[in-house]
């Protein structure tokens, strides 16, 4: 799994140095998450964007200081996002292996949760659940995200809940 981190990610997470992955326009769907901190009302937040469908899942910022406890507050950001909006299987636990850390490419997902960023304050503002980001129309199709992502995550269960991720490393 990729994740692409900030410059405020990266000193979060104190990581020295980040790779230079570059994946292009063509993801695979829950391989690559661009992540940041963003400030809603005085009060930061962590901001993961999965790739392919621009689901967002937005956390207030956890004491994580470590890559490690990073990938352990992922893992149940994940479980817990999964059960709620699968309801015919329930995942106990999630494990993240092969994390790759990099830079965040300039591309639409950064614009998006540019975009994303705005919607969340205005949630904020309306006294609303910041899910609700992933019900505003994003991307080049204007798809709404959560729709988007119940669609791919339903394809994987069609097969029996294995998924082929390639070698990141190789390509």
């Amino acid at each position: 799994m990729i994740f692409r981190l900030t410059k405020k990610v990266q000193k979060q997470l104190s990581l020295k140095e980040l790779v230079r992955k570059e994946t292009g326009v063509n993801k695979n769907f829950f391989t690559e998450w661009n992540v940041n901190i963003i400030i809603l009302k005085n009060i930061e937040y962590l901001m993961l964007t999965e790739g392919k469908t621009l689901f967002t899942i937005i956390e207030p910022v956890s004491d994580t200081k470590t890559k490690e406890e990073f990938e352990l507050l992922v893992e149940q950001l994940f479980v817990n996002i999964l059960n709620e909006l699968i309801e015919s299987k329930k995942i106990d636990r999630l494990k993240i292996d092969n994390c790759i850390y990099a830079k965040t490419e300039n591309n639409y997902i950064r614009r998006a949760q540019i975009d994303l960023q705005h919607e969340a304050e205005e949630l904020i503002d309306r006294n609303e659940n910041l899910f609700n980001v992933n019900r505003m129309p994003l991307g080049k199709e204007l798809r709404y995200p959560v729709e988007y992502f119940i669609e791919e995550i339903s394809n994987i269960l069609l097969k029996d809940g294995r998924v082929f991720v390639e070698d990141v490393l190789n390509n």
